[in-house]
C-alpha cells in the first residue's frame, strides 16, 4: 500500500540518547529547517477576520477564512481577529503544498487566556489527494497523551514542543479544543500541534508538514477565559509563515499481482512442498545489484551470481535448525517484476522506477516510493487468496488466473542488500532531542567540517530532512494510528543482509556451509559446553552509566537460565577500556583466533566464541566508545571486525552461530560506500551490520539515535531487555510419532521472531506512546536470516499475556454472559493492591523514592470469572520529565459466547477506587542528560515537576490498548497505580497509592447473527457526544455556597453522532466518580436528565460543593465515551457554569 508520510511533531520531552552528538539545542528552540526550503518568502497584506460579533461564520474548518496565498510556496502574513465570547472559536485555513514545509505560527496580543491549535491532511477538493493509509485503531487509549497533558496544564508551549493527536484524540485537555478535533477529524485530517500556555503567555507552533494539503489555524479561548454570557471586543494578533519546500511528491507506489503457480515452489513443485510450507520471502535484485557493483568490480559479479545460488539453496533445503520444522522459502527476484500493458501504454519498468529513485536521491520520499512497491510485491505474496488486481502497475510470474497461488504462512522476510539495493523506508524522526539532524552536524564535527556522509546522497537526504530508517513496514500489515502519522509494528520478522556482494555472498554461504569448517550448528546454541560443570563463557553483557540497570537486567536474564551462572561474561561499570570489551565479548581471544590481515588468518579451528551478546554502550556507525574515553587503547572500531582474511578461499563463518545486540546510537547504521564521502578512510566506510554479516554473525542494532533514562529502564534499554526475554523464551512444537506425554518438544525462537514479540510487548505494556518510543521500536533492526533459533538450557515460560504449551490464554476462552439486544457486554475488574513498606524503594543517587510494588502484590477480581483471571503485569512508567510511578496491565481480550469471534473492545472507563495519601512524598523524575566528563549516575542532578503544582498527574490514569493479529493479538488494560500531585516548592507533593482501583469495559460482540441494522448503524457512529458544560452549585437557592452541605452537579451533554434511518445514536449515560466523604475513596454515581432532550443531567451529592472533586463521564449508546478531568484538579474552576467541550475520539 502507499506509504506517503505525515510529520506531527510530539512534546519535546527529556530522554538520553545512547550516542555521541552535538549539545542538545534548547527546548524551547524552534525545529531545524530542512536545507533545501526555499528562501524567499513573500510578504502578504494584513489580513482582517470577517466574522461579525456575535455569530459563528467561521467556527467549523468547512467555514474557515482563507489566509495566506496558494498560488506561492513560501509567505508570511499577520492576522488580526477577535474571540468575542467563550464559545466563540476562529478557523482560518492554508493550503501547504509541498512535503517537508515550516509553518511557523505566533499568537500574542492576547486579552486573555487563548489556545492556538494547528492540523488539517489531505484535502481532495484543493486537488490535493494522496493515496494516504492513516492506520488502524487500536493505540488511541495509549497515544492520547491528554492525560499528561492536562495534569502538565497548558505549559507545553513553554517547554518547547507540539503535541499530536490522532483525528482530535486529546484525552482529557477539555476546552473548545477537544472540539477541534472532532471537526477537524471529521473531515478526514488531525490536529498535529497545541500550544496552551497559561495566562496571557503567546502561544507558538513551529513545526514541519509531510502531507501537502489543506490546513487550519485555530484560536480557542480556553476554558476560564470568558464566563458564559460574557462579551470581549477586544483583539488578538495571529502571525503565520509558511516555508515551502523543494521536495516534489513522487508517484503512489505501483501495486502488484501475484501470478505465481505451483511450479515456483522449491524444486518445481516435484519435492511435495505446498504453498502453505512456505514460511520465507526472500526479496532479491540481482540486476540492481550489477548495477551498483559491477562490472567494474568483476569479482562481485561472481559473487553475486554465487548469492543466487544460496538463496535457491536456503529456499528449497534450508539447514537443520534445532530440530524445527523447515523454513522452506521463495525468492522473488525485483528484476522479474513486469509491467502491465493497458490501453495506452506499459508502465515504467523496474529498472524506471529506481532510475526515478536514482535522480531523486537529494528526496527521502523517492526511496519510499521504491519501498512501497516491493512491500506491494510483499503484500501479494502473502494474501491469503490470490487477488486479481484492476489497479495493478506490475505482475510477477505468467500462471493462469485459475492456476495461481499465494504464501498465506510466511513469517519471515529477508531483504538482500544495503539501502541502495532494497531500500529502508524512511519514516519522519518525530523526536527533538538527538534527531536524526543533528549525525549529519555530528560527522561533520568528527572529520573536521568535512562532508563524511554525502548530504545529497539518499541516506544523508533522510538526516537532512529530519527522517529515521526502518524496515518495519515491510512486516507490518496496514499500519497503527499514531499522533495523526501511521505506526508500523511489525507482525512478520524482517532481517536485512549487507553489504557488498562479497559480503552477503559470505553469510549465505557460512549458514549453508559453515558447520563444515567449524564445529558449531546453524542455530544459536547457547547451553554449556562443560559436561555437567562449568565451562567456558557463552554469553556476553557490557554496559556502564545509565546503561548499567539496563545491562545488569539483561545479565539476570541470562544467567536465570543457565545452570551455571559464571558462563556469562558481564562487564558492567563505569571503568572498562577496549581490552576490557574485547576479553569480554571475544573471551580475550580475538587477535589469536581473528586477527588483522597483517599478523595472519582467521582460525577455523579455535574454540567456540562467545554465541550471545548484549554489547551495551555509545556507539558511533564506525566505532563503540569504551566506558573510559580517550584512553590509550582508543575506541573499538568496526573495521576492527570487517577487515580479517581466511585462508583458502573458506566462507567467512568466524562469527557464524552468533548474534550479537546493541541499544547504542546508531549501532545498525549501515552506512554503504556510495553515501561515504570520497576520500575518507576505511574507518568510517565500515559499520558493525556489514562487519558481523561479512563473517556470518547477526547483528541487532539501531538504525538511529538509541534512547534510555537515567535511573530506569525504558525506550531502547528497554526493547532490549525485552528481546533477551524473548531470545530466551519457551517455543515448542509437536513432535511426529511421540506419546502425547512427549508430544511437545522444545526449539527455541528465533531471532526475528524474538524482535517481533518484544516490540509488539513493548507497546502492549504501556500506559502512554511517546514519539521516542515510537523510534526506539521503528530503528531496532535485524541483519541476519529472522528464522535462525536460539537453543538456551532453562528457557522462560511465556510471558503473562501468552498462553504456556499446557494452558489457555483468555483470548480463547467464550465469554460466560449474552450479550444485551445491542450486541454489548460488560466487564466489572477489580484490582485490590496491598502494599508494604519495602515497596517504597529508595534512589541512593538522589535520595528520592520510587513506589515498586511487586506482583505478589495485587489481588484481581472478574465478573467474567476466574477462567480470565491473569495476574498483572507490571512496569514504571518512565516518560520523562515526569514522576516515575507504578503501572500494571491486564488482558482483556476474550471471544464471543455464541462464537470463535473475539469480542471487540469499545471502551473502558474507572467506575471506582480506594486510595491513601503520603504527604512530602519525593518521586524519582525521569531526566535528560548529556555526555558529561563523568558518569551521570555518579551524581545526583534531578530535574524538578514544576508542571505538576496544585494538579494530579496522570489526570486520565488509564487506557487500553489492543495490539497485534490473528494469533499475536492481544487487548488489554493498562492503568497507573498512583498518582502525584507537587506542592508550590516544584519538588516534593502528595503521592496518592490506589489500595483498589475498579473499571468496566465495555465489548462489542461481531458474531454475525447479531448484526441486525440498527447495530451496525450504532457501531458506524464512532463520535463520542461532546460535555458541553459542568456546573456545580447548591440544590437549595436560599443557601449560600458556603453553608451547603450538599451540591448539585449539572453537566450539559450533546450528541454529535450522524443521522441514520435509526435516528441518532442518543446518550446512554452520563455519569461521575467523585471523591466521597472519606476523602479517599472515589465514588460512581448516575446522573438524571432533567427533561427529555434537554442534555441536562443533575445529581445531588452530600459533599460541600468547595470539597467536591469529580470526573465526568458521558457515553452514547454506541459505546463511545468522553471524559472530563479538570486538567487534574478533579475541581471546577468556579462555581458558574463554563465551556469544557470533551474531544470527539474517532474510533473506526
Amino acid at each position: 500500500m502507499p506509504r506517503q508520510l505525515i510529520v506531527l511533531l510530539l512534546m519535546a520531552i527529556l530522554v538520553t540518547p545512547l550516542g555521541m552528538q552535538p549539545p542538545a539545542t534548547a527546548l524551547a528552540e524552534p525545529v531545524e529547517v530542512p536545507a533545501a526550503t526555499l528562501s524567499d518568502v513573500t510578504k502578504l497584506p494584513p489580513y482582517i477576520e470577517q466574522e461579525a460579533p456575535g455569530t459563528s461564520s467561521n467556527d467549523r474548518p468547512q467555514d474557515a477564512e482563507w489566509i495566506g496565498d496558494r498560488t506561492i510556496q513560501s509567505w508570511e502574513q499577520t492576522i488580526t481577529g477577535v474571540i468575542d465570547r467563550s464559545t466563540d472559536v476562529d478557523f482560518f485555513r492554508i493550503v501547504v503544498a509541498r512535503p517537508a514545509s515550516r509553518i511557523q505560527i505566533v499568537l500574542d496580543q492576547l486579552p486573555d487566556d487563548y489556545d492556538l491549535v494547528f492540523g488539517g491532511g489531505p484535502d481532495p477538493e484543493a486537488g490535493i489527494d494522496l493515496a494516504f493509509d492513516p492506520g488502524v485503531p487500536g493505540l488511541e487509549g495509549i497515544t492520547q497523551v491528554g492525560g499528561s497533558i492536562g495534569a502538565i496544564g497548558g505549559s507545553i508551549g513553554a517547554i518547547g514542543g507540539s503535541i499530536g493527536a490522532i483525528g482530535g484524540s486529546i484525552g482529557a485537555i477539555g476546552g473548545s479544543i477537544g472540539a477541534i478535533g472532532g471537526s477537524i477529524g471529521a473531515i478526514g485530517g488531525s490536529i498535529g500541534a497545541i500550544s496552551i500556555n497559561s495566562g496571557r503567555t503567546p502561544e507558538t507552533i513551529d513545526t514541519l508538514i509531510w502531507v501537502p494539503g489543506v490546513y487550519y489555524v485555530v484560536v480557542v479561548p480556553h476554558n476560564s477565559a470568558y464566563p458564559i454570557g460574557d462579551t470581549n471586543a477586544s483583539s488578538y494578533r495571529l502571525g503565520v509563515r509558511l516555508d515551502g519546500s523543494e521536495l516534489t511528491i513522487p508517484p503512489s507506489a505501483p501495486e502488484v499481482e501475484l501470478r505465481l503457480d505451483f511450479s515456483s515452489l522449491p524444486g518445481g513443485g516435484e519435492f511435495g512442498i505446498g504453498p502453505e510450507q512456505i514460511t520465507t520471502l526472500y526479496i532479491h535484485h540481482p540486476q540492481r545489484l550489477e548495477q551498483i557493483y559491477g562490472p567494474d568490480e568483476t569479482p562481485q559479479m561472481t559473487n553475486i551470481t554465487s548469492i543466487g545460488f544460496a538463496l535457491d539453496s536456503l529456499a528449497s533445503s534450508p539447514p537443520w535448525n534445532n530440530n524445527a520444522p523447515p523454513e522452506y522459502g521463495i525468492v522473488l527476484d525485483l528484476g522479474l517484476l513486469q509491467p502491465v500493458l493497458n490501453e495506452r501504454a506499459a508502465t515504467a519498468s523496474i529498472t524506471e522506477v529506481y532510475d526515478l529513485w536514482d535522480v531523486n536521491q537529494g528526496n527521502p520520499l523517492y526511496a519510499n516510493y521504491v519501498a512501497g512497491l516491493i512491500d506491494n510485491l510483499i503484500e501479494a505474496a502473502t494474501e491469503t487468496e490470490p487477488v486479481t488486481k484492476t489497479n495493478a502497475a506490475f505482475y510477477y510470474g505468467n500462471a493462469a488466473e485459475d492456476e495461481r497461488i499465494t504464501f498465506p504462512n510466511v513469517r519471515n522476510i529477508v531483504l538482500i542488500g544495503g539501502d541502495n539495493i532494497v531500500p529502508f523506508f524512511r519514516a519522519p524522526d518525530l523526536t527533538t532531542i538527538a534527531n536524526e539532524a543533528d549525525y549529519l552536524a555530528y560527522t561533520r564535527g568528527i572529520v573536521g567540517g568535512r562532508d563524511m556522509i554525502i548530504p545529497d546522497s539518499a541516506l544523508g537526504a533522510a538526516l537532512r530532512y529530519r527522517m529515521l530508517l526502518t524496515d518495519s513496514p515491510y512486516g507490518a500489515g496496514r499500519p497503527y494510528r499514531f499522533y495523526g502519522y501511521p505506526f508500523h509494528l511489525p507482525q512478520l520478522a524482517v532481517g536485512r543482509i549487507v553489504e557488498t556482494p562479497d559480503d552477503i555472498s559470505n553469510y549465505l554461504n557460512a549458514q549453508l556451509y559453515g558447520s563444515e569448517y567449524t564445529n558449531r550448528p546453524f542455530h544459536i546454541d547457547v547451553t554449556s559446553r562443560g559436561g555437567g560443570e562449568p565451562g567456558p563463557a557463552r554469553a556476553s553483557v557490557t554496559g556502564y552509566d545509565f546503561l548499567t540497570d539496563q545491562a545488569q537486567a539483561v545479565t539476570n536474564i541470562l544467567t536465570r537460565t543457565r545452570s551455571f551462572p559464571q558462563e556469562v561474561n558481564a562487564l558492567i561499570n563505569d571503568r572498562w577500556t577496549r581490552p576490557d570489551l574485547e576479553r569480554t565479548w571475544f573471551d580475550g581471544r580475538l587477535d589469536i583466533d581473528f586477527p588483522l590481515p597483517r599478523d595472519g588468518f582467521v582460525n577455523l579451528q579455535s574454540s567456540l566464541p562467545l554465541v550471545l551478546n548484549s554489547v551495551n554502550a555509545h556507539f558511533d556507525h564506525w566505532q563503540l566508545l569504551p566506558a573510559v574515553e580517550g584512553a590509550a587503547t582508543g575506541n573499538f572500531p568496526a573495521e576492527r571486525l570487517l577487515v580479517p582474511e581466511y585462508e583458502f578461499s573458506s566462507p567467512g563463518v568466524y562469527f557464524m552461530g552468533t548474534l550479537g545486540y546493541s541499544v547504542g546510537c546508531h549501532s545498525g547504521y549501515n552506512v554503504h560506500d556510495g553515501a561515504i564521502a570520497e576520500g575518507m578512510p576505511l574507518l568510517y566506510r565500515a559499520d558493525f551490520a556489514e562487519a558481523l554479516n561479512r563473517h556470518g554473525g547477526n547483528w541487532i542494532g539501531n538504525t538511529g539515535y538509541g534512547y534510555g533514562t537515567t535511573d530506569g529502564i525504558d525506550y531502547s534499554e528497554r526493547l532490549s531487555v525485552l528481546l533477551t526475554e524473548e531470545l530466551a523464551r519457551e517455543v515448542v512444537v509437536e513432535a511426529f510419532g511421540r506419546s502425547p506425554a512427549q508430544s511437545l518438544f522444545p526449539i527455541g525462537p528465533t531471532i526475528g521472531d524474538a524482535l517481533v514479540k518484544a516490540k509488539q510487548r513493548y507497546v502492549r505494556n504501556s500506559t502512554t506512546l511517546s514519539a521516542y518510543d515510537y523510534k526506539a521500536i521503528s530503528i531496532m533492526t535485524l541483519y541476519g536470516l529472522p528464522f535462525i533459533r536460539v537453543e538456551i538450557e532453562k528457557p522462560l515460560p511465556p510471558p503473562l499475556e501468552d498462553p504456556s504449551p499446557t494452558k489457555t490464554a483468555p483470548l480463547e476462552i467464550n465469554t460466560p454472559i449474552q450479550p444485551d439486544r445491542l450486541g454489548r457486554l460488560t466487564r466489572t475488574i477489580t484490582f485490590t493492591i496491598d502494599l508494604k513498606p519495602e515497596d517504597f524503594v529508595l534512589v541512593r543517587r538522589t535520595g528520592s523514592t520510587i513506589l515498586r510494588p511487586g506482583p505478589e502484590s495485587i489481588k484481581v477480581e472478574d465478573s467474567f470469572g476466574e477462567a480470565f483471571v491473569r495476574p498483572p503485569r507490571l512496569f514504571e512508567n518512565n516518560q520523562v520529565a515526569v514522576p516515575v510511578l507504578p503501572n500494571l496491565a491486564y488482558d482483556i481480550s476474550a471471544l464471543s459466547n455464541g462464537s470463535t469471534e473475539r469480542l471487540r473492545v469499545r471502551d473502558v472507563v474507572m467506575i471506582g477506587g480506594i486510595y491513601d495519601e503520603r504527604e512530602g512524598f519525593d518521586p524519582q523524575i525521569t531526566q535528560v542528560v548529556t555526555e558529561t566528563s563523568s558518569p551521570i549516575i555518579e551524581t545526583d542532578i534531578e530535574p524538578e515537576f514544576p508542571a505538576g503544582i496544585g494538579i494530579w498527574f496522570p489526570d486520565k490514569m488509564f487506557a487500553y490498548s489492543t495490539v497485534g493479529e490473528g494469533e499475536l493479538q492481544r487487548d488489554q488494560l493498562a492503568t497507573a497505580m498512583a498518582q502525584f500531585r507537587t506542592d508550590p516548592s516544584g519538588k516534593i507533593g502528595t503521592l496518592r497509592p490506589y489500595r483498589q482501583l475498579v473499571f468496566q469495559v465495555f465489548y462489542e460482540d461481531p458474531d454475525p447473527k447479531l448484526l441486525t441494522g440498527e447495530i451496525l448503524a450504532l457501531r458506524s457512529d464512532t463520535l463520542p457526544p461532546i460535555i458541553e458544560s459542568v456546573a456545580v452549585r447548591s440544590p437549595d437557592v436560599s443557601i449560600q455556597l458556603a453553608q451547603a452541605t450538599e451540591a448539585l452537579v449539572e453537566i450539559q451533554v450533546r450528541d454529535v453522532s450522524l443521522s441514520t434511518e435509526f435516528g441518532r445514536s442518543g446518550i446512554a449515560d452520563v455519569s461521575m466518580i467523585y471523591i466521597g466523604p472519606d476523602g479517599r475513596t472515589w465514588e460512581n454515581r448516575a446522573l438524571e436528565q432533567t427533561a427529555p432532550g434537554s442534555g441536562m443531567y443533575q445529581s445531588i451529592v452530600p459533599i460541600h460543593p468547595g470539597d467536591l472533586r469529580i470526573i465526568a463521564r458521558a457515553t452514547d449508546r454506541a459505546g463511545n465515551t468522553s471524559h472530563f478531568t479538570f486538567k487534574g484538579t478533579f475541581t471546577p474552576l468556579s462555581f458558574e457554569r463554563y465551556q469544557v467541550f470533551l474531544p470527539s475520539l474517532r474510533r473506526s
